[in-house]
């Protein structure tokens, strides 16, 4: 099967959660590991995150995993 012909179009969203019982244990598990890919991304920019970003970026991450 050939993924990249036709309308086929894969797609890696770190937003999407796997249904389970364990829902807040797993959206608190992938913010941190957003917020940690985040931070080292502006870090290697030589721009580090302040505590204030640091916070604003962990809600808002928290409200987009917890949406249905």
């Amino acid at each position: 099967m050939d993924l990249f012909k036709g309308e086929y179009t894969p797609v890696i969203n770190p937003f999407q959660l796997h249904d389970n019982a364990n829902k807040d244990r797993e959206i608190d598990l992938t913010n941190q590991q957003i917020a940690k890919a985040l931070e080292e991304i502006c870090d290697s920019f030589g721009q580090p995150l302040t505590s204030q970003m640091q916070t604003i970026l962990y809600n808002c991450t928290s409200v987009l995993l917890d949406k249905e």
